[in-house]
């Protein structure tokens, strides 16, 4: 299925998970009453639901706004009210109180010439990451040439713990697209693997 790009200026932030202005002691506490959201739809299940958290209510607003560095299809993750948030050019950003915490570039993401079909320029980090026993992993794209790497970063500082391929022996990299959402489950990350809109090339799901 095909996914509409968020152009990134700005992360909109739901005020029921505690965003504000720095500094504001009431609403950082009340932030540790709700469910962390370290996996794509908040749980293995994939439900989108936190029985923690109050129903919503009234119109959305802005609550923070900052500038990235590429788009942004992978949804992000919030775990301690720190919200992380991860780039087509393969960047990955922890946004706390108001401020990036950190930010992690990882390497030059693919570009359309580099691809045999796809809608996604550049490809970087597409599939949303997961966060388990203080470590994000993020399935990264990069280019020149194009290949997929899976690394390992502390979340409370961004620093790179491990990375190794993902690309299996006798697959076409070039043709190959990471876009479902990992996740955890037992001492494993899972992490889907499809081919590229259009359909092209040698991939193997």
């Amino acid at each position: 299925m095909r996914r509409t790009p968020l152009v990134v200026a700005a992360v909109i932030v739901c005020a029921s998970l505690g965003s504000a202005a720095a500094g504001s002691p009431r609403v950082q506490a009340r932030a540790t009453n709700f469910a962390n959201w370290s996996t794509y739809h908040g749980n293995k299940a994939r439900t989108g639901y936190a029985p923690s958290m109050p129903r919503a209510s009234g119109a959305p607003k802005v609550t923070g706004r900052h500038s990235l560095d590429g788009n942004v299809y992978a949804s992000p993750l919030v775990v301690g009210g720190r919200i992380f948030v991860a780039t087509e050019n393969d960047s990955v950003y922890a946004i706390q109180g108001g401020k990036v915490v950190w930010r992690r570039h990882l390497a030059s993401p693919a570009q359309q010439n580099e691809l045999p079909c796809g809608n996604i320029f550049p490809l970087g980090i597409t599939g949303t990451p997961v966060i388990a026993n203080g470590v994000l992993y993020a399935a990264a794209e990069f280019g020149s040439p194009p290949r997929h790497i899976l690394f390992a970063l502390r979340a409370s500082s961004g620093a790179v713990l491990w990375h190794r391929t993902l690309d299996r022996f006798g697959v076409d990299k070039t043709a190959m697209q990471e876009r479902g959402a990992l996740l955890v489950a037992g001492s494993r990350v899972w992490v889907p693997f499809g081919g590229l809109a259009g359909d092209c090339g040698d991939y193997k799901g």
